[in-house]
This record gives C-alpha cells, sequence and structure tokens, in this order.
C-alpha cells in the first residue's frame, strides 16, 4: 500500500497518483516497507553491538574467578601471632628425636628420648623413662636440692619438646621472689636435663596442713634461650621477665 506525503491518504499499490491532490505517487515508499524497516533498524542495532557485549561479560566473569580465588588463597593462610605459649613454636616445626643421654641417679649410657622410647625400657607406669630421668635430675639439681622444694612431676609432650614441671614448696616459703628463683632453677635443670626439651612451663604448688590446703601458686613458661641468657646474678626482675604467660595466685605476696 501507499500513502500520500501531503494528504495522507492511504492508496493501493497499483495507484500512480493522488487522486485528492493530483501529486504523483512514483517516488514514495510503501508503508510496508518503511514499517518493515523501523522494526528491524533496532534488531541490526543489536547485533552490531552483540560483540562487544559478549566480551564484556567474558571479561566479568574472569575478574569474578580471579577475585574468589585469591580470596580462597588468602584464607588458608596460617599466621601464629607471637602471645603466651605460642611464642614457643611454630605450627611447622615437628620436633626432631635423636637419642640422648639420661641423666638419672645411675647415669646410664643407654639412649632415653622425650617420647619415652628408650633401649633399656624404665619409668613408671604413668610416666616415660625421659619423663621420670626430668624429675630426677631437677630435683638433685643446684637450687632445688636441699630447699625443701619438691618435684613433683614432669610431663613431656614431643610435639613440640615442651615439658611441663610440676614442684610444690611449703607455705612459709610461698612469696614471689623465692618461687620464680625455684621455678628458674628448675627450668635451667630441665634444660639440662634433655637436650630435646625445648620449652618449659613451671607450675609452683604452695603445700600447707591438711588435703584442703594445696593450691597452685605460679604458672609460667619460658624456652631454652631465655634461660641459656640469665646469669647467675640476675635480678629478680630479670627472672620474671624470663618466663611469659604468668599466672599469679592472688593470695602471694611480694
Amino acid at each position: 500500500m501507499l500513502k500520500c506525503n501531503d494528504c495522507k491518504i492511504v492508496l493501493d499499490d497499483s495507484a500512480h497518483f493522488c487522486p485528492k491532490c493530483g501529486k504523483q505517487l512514483v517516488a514514495n515508499q510503501s508503508i510496508v516497507s518503511n514499517t518493515h524497516g523501523q522494526i528491524h533498524k533496532p534488531a541490526a542495532n543489536l547485533m552490531k553491538y552483540l560483540p562487544f557485549m559478549v566480551a564484556g561479560l567474558a571479561v566479568l566473569l574472569i575478574v569474578l574467578v580471579v577475585v574468589l580465588v585469591s580470596h580462597r588463597s588468602k584464607g588458608t593462610r596460617v599466621t601464629v601471632t607471637p602471645s603466651s605459649r605460642s611464642t614457643h613454636y611454630s605450627v611447622n616445626q615437628p620436633i626432631t628425636e635423636p637419642g640422648m643421654t639420661s641423666s638419672r641417679d645411675s647415669r646410664p649410657s643407654t639412649s632415653t628420648r622425650l617420647d619415652g622410647t628408650s633401649s633399656s625400657g624404665g619409668g613408671s607406669t604413668n610416666r616415660t623413662a625421659a619423663e621420670q630421668s626430668i624429675t630426677n635430675a631437677v630435683s638433685e639439681s643446684q637450687g632445688v636440692s636441699g630447699s625443701g622444694v619438691t618435684v613433683d612431676d614432669a610431663i613431656a609432650d614431643p610435639r613440640q619438646g615442651i615439658v611441663t614441671v610440676t614442684f610444690s614448696i611449703p607455705l612459709a616459703s610461698a612469696n614471689k621472689s623465692a618461687i620464680i628463683a625455684t621455678a628458674t632453677a628448675v627450668a635451667k635443670a630441665t634444660f639440662g636435663a634433655n637436650s630435646e626439651v625445648k620449652f618449659v612451663t613451671t607450675r609452683c604448688v604452695v603445700t600447707g596442713s591438711g588435703s584442703q590446703s594445696t593450691q597452685i601458686a605460679f604458672v609460667g613458661d619460658t624456652d631454652r634461650a631465655t634461660m641459656t641468657a640469665l646469669s647467675q646474678n640476675s635480678t629478680q626482675e630479670q627472672l620474671m621477665q624470663a618466663f611469659s604467660a604468668q599466672w599469679w595466685n592472688p593470695q602471694i605476696s611480694r
């Protein structure tokens, strides 16, 4: 169908002139072709920009994948913050287990390891030969033997070379100065008794009259390097600083 641009009259395709104004219709475009062009023009524009849209979506997808992978890799990292006992060891540093010489009364030449393995056996039912050897050596060490201090127990953790030593002192001697000095002597003796020991936790128990009077007085951690650096003339303040993660019973005075 044709349309006169002046009169806006819709005519048959066979018409050559407008019956109203007489204008020739040869140069006019058909409504159908014009409408058809308008319908397909937006689609043609869309196809023109389609490659750019696809490329943009691909870039966005790549960026998202990179961000997710980076976030996951950061989430798997483990950071060990030095604080209290965590200053004593790294989670990626397993203990080595070389042979060593026990320091018990008989001074045997057999090799005893911190995990309890011994070529000659020994040890009590609940404690290994190495733990019993440490207990005996600390009990006889200078600063502990003959001072009224009793070394009650030594418990080893061979995973990180940690030994917890519990010692008890009479209630009459329960002051910070005496306890920290004894804890230092106990720690040094423990390191001297076993070369595999890297860290020592000292645990002081105060004993009085009666079973209900036993209380924990002090707990503190230290390491071999710190104890080695201490001199025999170290002050009480220096001894205090040698132990981390300290806990004191509020009833213990200076």
